[in-house]
């Protein structure tokens, strides 16, 4: 069955069950930047002076005690995060290969029992406590495409590419979800650069001229981007051979999807359709199992910045299935930021549709900001407020079964057990 569109309007009222641009900033396992929070939070904290508490009251202070010590944590991140100005490739190169070389020199000596480390109370991202389970994942994703029937219909290819990388995920990410969060965001901006790039090449050769389109993919990355930035503010990429693993598997998947799109534009949307959906799998289950905890953190800055401080016309413009400012998520704490990622992830599913009807179909992809200021091209736009009321109902009605149906499934797999 074709993937249906996931308007994110239809997610009110219900849950469901770049490369590293601080690069050059302190790396390593345990650098210096974290062992001055380590200390900071214990001071902060009053180490040394417990009180002994039981029951409620000790669930309430080790929450607090939580909450402090990322809150602590997030601030030092963002005082110690570096953003170098454009210079010589040599300078840049350079700078960066002396940052990651002492991050790997650090994780080398730990692996080897060379350095031990005194990071008692932990730091971000572990500090957090949250937790993932690869198997409610894949139980997440088995029943929305067997059941729910909401799937990307894909060529053999693609499938096998797509479930290639959940398994590596799965395998490299077991238990570490902010990671595996930033290995994924990290690569997940890689398509949207290359359909980019390959716009640009039909252009100059005269070929394809479509300048909403290259619009809507590079609002769709600056998305991206900037959860890739919440993840690192979360200490996503704190190891060295995460970064490694992340910045050469972008590289690759880079070209492998300019070639893809350059023959199949459809399949290379299709297989951005396949990851996005893992995507809302995945922080769907997060959000599920860590409700609690997310809720008592506060949110990084970055977040507040782009959701709600700064301009939000390329947080409208990647989101072609609704109209701008429709979606204004709050993010006053880490659950609603968790939350707002997830919508974010499905707004990339309906445009992905969308690019997919462009190829096939001949139907524009418009820009939503160009859409309000001129019209609305788009047919779903010119519904009544009425119609459009009852298709988000119906969309709300298909998730509300769809995240009932998971919890049922694996109630009845507990009993079993």
């Amino acid at each position: 069955m074709k993937a249906m569109s996931l308007g994110v309007t239809s997610m009110a009222g219900f849950v469901l069950p770049e490369l590293s641009l601080g690069a050059a900033r302190c790396r390593g396992s345990l650098c210096s930047r974290q062992r001055r929070c380590c200390r900071t939070v214990r001071a902060s904290a009053g180490e040394g002076e417990p009180e002994p508490l039981s029951g409620p009251a000790a669930a309430a202070a080790a929450t607090e005690a939580r909450r402090k010590r990322v809150t602590l944590f997030l601030r030092e991140n963002e005082n110690a995060s570096f953003q170098d100005k454009p210079s010589s490739m040599f300078r840049l190169g350079a700078r960066n290969f002396s940052a990651q070389f002492g991050g790997m020199l650090l994780e080398i000596s730990k692996w080897l029992g060379l350095r031990r480390s005194d990071d008692t109370w932990g730091s971000l991202p572990e500090t957090m406590g949250l937790q993932l389970s690869n198997e409610r994942v894949s139980l997440r994703e088995e029943f929305r495409e067997n059941i729910a029937q909401i799937r990307a219909e894909t060529s053999w290819p693609v499938r096998v590419g797509y479930e290639l990388v959940c398994d590596f995920l799965d395998f490299a990410f077991k238990d570490r979800p902010i990671p595996r969060f930033w290995f994924l965001e990290t690569v997940a901006r890689m398509p949207y650069f290359s359909y980019v790039s390959v716009l640009h090449l039909w252009e100059t050769l005269g070929w394809v001229r479509d300048p909403m389109l290259c619009s809507v993919h590079y609002a769709q990355q600056t998305n991206e981007l900037h959860h890739l930035l919440i993840m690192e503010a979360l200490g996503g990429d704190k190891q060295w051979f995460d970064r490694f693993l992340a910045q050469h598997a972008a590289l690759v998947y880079y070209w492998l999807l300019v070639v893809a799109y350059m023959v199949w534009p459809a399949e290379a949307y299709r297989f951005s359709e396949l990851l996005e959906l893992h995507a809302v799998d995945t922080y769907s289950e997060l959000i599920d199992k860590n409700r609690e905890i997310l809720a008592s953190l506060p949110a990084p800055t970055i977040a507040e910045t782009y959701y709600r401080d700064g301009p939000l016309y390329l947080f409208d413009e990647f989101q072609t299935s609704i109209d701008p400012g429709m979606r204004r998520p709050p993010v006053d704490t880490l659950l609603q930021v968790f939350e707002a990622i997830r919508d974010d992830e499905l707004q990339h599913v309906d445009t992905m549709i969308a690019c997919q009807d462009y190829c096939v179909k001949g139907k524009p992809v418009w820009s939503p900001n160009y859409r309000e200021a001129v019209g609305t091209p788009q047919a779903e736009s010119d519904l009544g407020s009425t119609e459009k009321s009852r298709i988000d109902d119906e969309r709300r009605e298909m998730w509300i079964k769809w995240a009932e149906g998971v919890n049922e499934l694996e109630n009845a797999k507990t009993k079993g057990l």
